[in-house]
């Protein structure tokens, strides 16, 4: 072989191998995590490790080890009668799982006042007759695989679900005023009290987290702020 033919050969196979070395790290058919997410830059695995983290947040997901004695049977019950319920004296963002609250299941018929999705896309509604009312909380199932994984996971998911397709999809970052009624079943849990609470949230943190149902033959989006004043 010429000396000309002997650096063609070479080239060629570098020029070969760079382009595998390429496709490899950030080609389409580099291979992908089980998130979806290329492993180069890890995108959509942060986004979900960002969303799916915060206060209490295996108590508030029933994934902590005393969700296994959390009460199912729903206990009807009313906003008023929530909001009289003696807050705990401290909470905090590891604080583990509180009696007698946090271990029972509360069911509401009652009037929906406004809904919206968190940043972490999670669905809050405030129901009640303003302004005695109260949260109730619809994780995000979608980006938080491991809250479906969880034994009440599928009840979770479809509560959820059962939100948007009732009422509407809820914007981000703003209130949507609603209209009608629903049947709510959700457990009883106490978020970390802020300076700045969300508007609609009863002053002793109670809210119903995670919603484990949700029904309305009524539900509707409708024109106007909340809170009334803007």
């Amino acid at each position: 072989m010429s000396r000309l033919a002997r650096a063609g050969a070479v080239l060629t196979a570098v020029v070969i191998a760079g382009a595998g070395a390429v496709t490899q790290a950030g080609g389409a058919p580099a291979a992908r995590s089980a998130a979806g997410a290329d492993p180069a830059t890890g995108t959509r695995g942060s986004l979900a490790a960002a969303r799916c983290n915060g206060e209490r947040w295996n108590v508030r997901n029933l994934l902590d080890r005393a969700a296994a004695d959390v009460s199912l049977r729903p206990r009807a019950s009313t906003v008023p009668a929530l909001l009289a319920l003696r807050p705990p004296r401290r909470v905090t963002a590891s604080t583990p799982r509180l009696r007698q609250v946090e271990y029972r299941t509360y069911r509401l018929r009652v009037p929906l006042v406004a809904g919206r999705r968190l940043p972490n896309r999670d669905i809050v509604l405030v129901l009640g007759v303003p302004p005695a009312t109260i949260h109730v909380v619809f994780p995000d199932t979608h980006a938080c695989e491991n809250i479906v994984e969880g034994d009440q996971g599928q009840e979770i998911h479809v509560a959820s679900d059962e939100v948007e397709n009732l009422c509407g999809v809820m914007p981000i970052g703003r209130w949507q005023r609603l209209r009608g009624r629903a049947d709510v079943t959700g457990v009883g849990f106490f978020a970390v009290r802020h300076p700045q609470a969300l508007a609609g949230a009863a002053p002793s943190g109670l809210e119903l987290h995670p919603a484990l149902g949700f029904a309305s033959s009524n539900c509707r989006g409708v024109a106007g702020g909340f809170p009334a004043a803007g």
